[in-house]
């Protein structure tokens, strides 16, 4: 049996387990409070080829995954807050229904945003109780909030809710449902 620490990982691998001469690897957390917690995952295989393939697909996906967490730390450490006091979030929630709420940034101050709720207005009916939305500029029906901004692909974007979040509007008519 051989052994070897990687990151936060003990990966053992086993040329002879049992009568059947099967190779297996076990990956165990090493970061693992409690014995029955450790292992992460243990197959057999019947080919060592097989199971050298295993061992170095897991490395090379927690290498890969090591790295995406990197470059989004680093982009979270970089990232500058773009909002501007006028812009306009939109949110679309709902289940069953498609809600559109729509916020506006009321003040600016480093990593953070005050937004408050803003009106919006049904421009358009698209069928059974259904149709599309725009917001309505400083028509204020809310308390100020204070959000946290975060990057977005499209920009920024702040979490409302735990099932919700707001980002940029780009002016456009949003589609909602109210047959819920």
């Amino acid at each position: 049996m051989t052994s070897e620490v990687f990151d936060k990982f003990t990966i053992e691998l086993d040329d002879d387990y049992g009568t059947n001469h099967r190779y297996s690897i076990k990956v165990l957390n090493n970061n693992a409070k409690k014995l029955w917690n450790a292992k992460v995952f243990w197959e057999l295989y019947r080919r060592q080829e097989d199971r050298n393939n295993r061992y170095q697909e897991f490395k090379k996906s927690w290498t890969s995954r090591m790295e995406y967490f990197e470059n989004k730390k680093q982009e979270k450490k970089s990232f500058q807050n773009p909002a501007k006091v006028g812009d306009i979030l939109y949110s679309s929630w709902g289940y069953d229904q498609t809600n559109i709420d729509f916020y506006q940034v009321v003040k600016v101050s480093g990593k953070t945003i005050k937004i408050r709720e803003i009106k919006g207005r049904q421009t358009e009916s698209t069928g059974f109780m259904t149709g599309e939305v725009v917001a309505v500029p400083d028509s204020f029906v809310g308390n100020e909030l204070k959000k946290i901004v975060k990057p977005a692909s499209d920009g920024y974007a702040v979490t409302i809710t735990s099932y919700a979040d707001a980002w940029k509007w780009d002016g456009s008519p949003k589609s909602y449902s109210s047959y819920a």
